[in-house]
């Protein structure tokens, strides 16, 4: 067996639903989740126990992936010193991503492509866009409506905005265009 600490959690993500994260990759033999003690937004994190390969498949597709909202962090839990009490998911220790300022060093989201596409179910209402965002294996796909460079430029806003989401743990929202008159 091998234990995984996820870490990012958003504070209202349930067993079920990490469960379900987890479960394509196979068999989930236990989750425990933790709330942060700090009262820090985002704070919560867990421990996933699966075999040895699924947990090597589920961290190398998990890692940087968006649940309900933050980036996760997934890695292989480390062993609890001999004289410690049995791993908790506040016993695990921290690596330098849960410590700021290093989780600057972090994969941020970026711009990978903006194409023009047909209007969503089948309109003409204007010209529409899909942006991908990527972050490592993370891949976020969106539509909006515009000229390319207001699509660009609300693309490149939603990357920043999950990227200063991911460091802060604050909520923030892309700013529309302003409407012209």
């Amino acid at each position: 067996m091998t234990t995984i600490y996820v870490g990012n959690l958003a504070d209202d993500t349930s067993t079920a639903r990490t469960r379900a994260l987890f479960e394509p990759f196979g068999e989930v033999q236990s989750i425990r989740l933790s709330r942060s003690e700090s009262g820090r937004r985002f704070g919560a994190h867990g421990l996933v126990e699966m075999d040895d390969e699924a947990a090597r498949v589920a961290i190398a597709e998990l890692d940087g992936r968006v649940l309900d909202g933050t980036v996760l962090s997934v890695r292989e839990a480390l062993p609890p010193a001999e004289d410690e009490a049995p791993a908790t998911p506040t016993a695990v220790p921290a690596t330098p991503d849960d410590v700021p300022p290093s989780n600057l060093l972090r994969r941020t989201y970026e711009v990978a492509s903006v194409e023009k596409v047909p209007a969503p179910g089948g309109g003409d209402s204007g010209d529409w866009y899909r942006y991908v965002l990527t972050s490592g294996p993370a891949q976020i796909t969106g539509l909006h409506r515009g000229t390319l460079d207001e699509v660009r430029e609300y693309a490149s806003q939603c990357a920043d905005a999950f990227n200063l989401r991911s460091l802060t743990g604050k909520v923030t929202r892309p700013l529309a265009p302003a409407k012209k008159r």
